[in-house]
């Protein structure tokens, strides 16, 4: 099972957070955009709010654009929509 979607990405953030609504998921990365720096911590702050190993999340799209396509390996997308809400609601209520 592998499930896909869209993140927007911000990086340099001043912290890493996910935020999961209606209108889409968006991603903040501490990391600057050079070398693929934050499209590895765009995978491992996915991987990690979605309890998987960062092997199992991929860019399949989007590398050098701000809106990606992830992939997960493992998860529906039911599953990992769920999960990125949940994340997000507990880093509301910090």
């Amino acid at each position: 099972m592998k499930c896909e979607f869209d993140v927007k990405v911000v990086p340099k953030s001043s912290a890493n957070k996910i935020e999961a609504t209606e209108a889409g998921i968006k991603v903040w990365v501490t990391a600057p955009p050079v070398d693929g720096q934050a499209n590895r911590a765009v995978v491992r702050l996915v991987a990690d709010r979605l309890g998987v190993a960062p092997s199992r999340v991929e860019i399949v799209r989007g590398h050098v654009w701000k809106t990606k396509t992830l992939a997960v390996e493992g998860l529906s997308l039911e599953q990992a929509i769920s999960a990125l809400q949940g994340s997000s609601e507990r880093e509301k209520g910090k």
